[in-house]
């Protein structure tokens, strides 16, 4: 009898048992996102992020980021052209135009510092951001006293100075007015791709 009463009891702890474990494995399902495994689309994905970051890794290698976040326009603002693929003022736009257009709508943004805090300014394309998942990437360029200014003059961006040199020609500010250090300032490229 005493048999009886412990197979009973191995019993009721094996039924509890399966029922925490089915209740944490529901519990578990209901917080994970399955989407990304089971979506067909590719937006959001890891590799879609990791073009759009190689891709302004590359535009940094050849100096194209740089010209574009310092190519101004009359009123010392970011050249609004400085990312078109079609007009060529920088080769920023060549540079997306190869490597995102054919596969994405995009959108790029400069962030910098101003007096009061930090502005962002849109460059490039302007399209309407559609109801879709984005990703993005960003690259900080550092700046300093000696890199050029750049103004559009024939179709292209031609230097015209220094940031050093034209300080209240262009809108960025000096981060480090008073500092023996050559830095000028920090920006933010910002790219997002849908």
């Amino acid at each position: 009898m005493e048999h009886d009463r412990r197979g009973q009891a191995y019993a009721l702890e094996g039924i509890i048992g399966a029922i925490i474990v089915i209740s944490a494995l529901v519990l578990g399902l209901q917080a994970v996102d399955i989407a990304p495994w089971t979506g067909n689309q590719e937006f959001g994905s890891s590799e879609t992020r990791a073009e759009v970051a190689d891709t302004l890794a590359v535009a940094e290698d050849v100096g194209a980021l740089q010209t574009a976040v310092t190519c101004v326009d009359a009123e010392g603002n970011p050249h609004p052209e400085v990312a078109a693929a079609d007009a060529n003022v920088t080769e920023f736009g060549p540079v997306l135009n190869q490597t995102l257009k054919g596969q994405y709508t995009y959108r790029i943004s400069i962030t910098y510092p101003t007096a009061s805090g930090y502005e962002s300014e849109q460059i490039g394309p302007r399209p309407p951001l559609a109801d879709v998942d984005t990703v993005s990437a960003s690259r900080y360029l550092t700046l300093s006293e000696t890199d050029p200014v750049y103004e559009v003059e024939d179709g292209r961006c031609r230097q015209v100075g220094t940031l050093g040199e034209d300080d209240d020609d262009i809108y960025l500010n000096d981060q480090n007015p008073s500092s023996d250090e050559h830095v000028y300032a920090i920006v933010r490229v910002r790219v997002v791709a849908w």
